[in-house]
């Protein structure tokens, strides 16, 4: 998941929750981090403090290669603008790599998004 305010974080842990109702389920919730150079980062009260936050609360994702190790990938990121944020959209587009070898053939998905408007 991608959050910026924590509140995607929020439906992150919901859905984990539920996923672990499940017998026999591991989950791992990752997170991943802000594309914004940290000038833009400092310069929006709050923004710094919250990814400090969710930086130690979660794992960040190390690299869109590890999607391939997941039997079920449920994604979540805030609505900017009608359209999901930035980070997860640079996730995606990296899969290229694991499209082509079939990767994730065969694998449970799902997302989730909120917004403020």
């Amino acid at each position: 998941f991608h959050s910026r305010t924590g509140n995607t974080a929020c439906i992150a842990d919901a859905v984990a929750e539920g996923a672990r109702g499940v017998r026999f389920t591991e989950v791992d919730v990752r997170r991943l981090d802000d594309l914004a150079p940290e000038a833009t980062i400092a310069g929006v009260p709050g923004w710094g403090e919250s990814r400090a936050k969710l930086a130690q609360q979660y794992t960040t994702l190390e690299s869109f290669e590890r999607l391939a190790d997941y039997d079920a990938i449920v994604l979540g990121a805030p609505t900017r603008y009608g359209v999901m944020s930035a980070e997860l959209k640079n996730l995606l587009d990296a899969t290229g790599p694991l499209w082509n070898r079939g990767a994730l053939v065969d694998k449970v998905g799902s997302a989730f998004s909120g917004t403020a408007t």
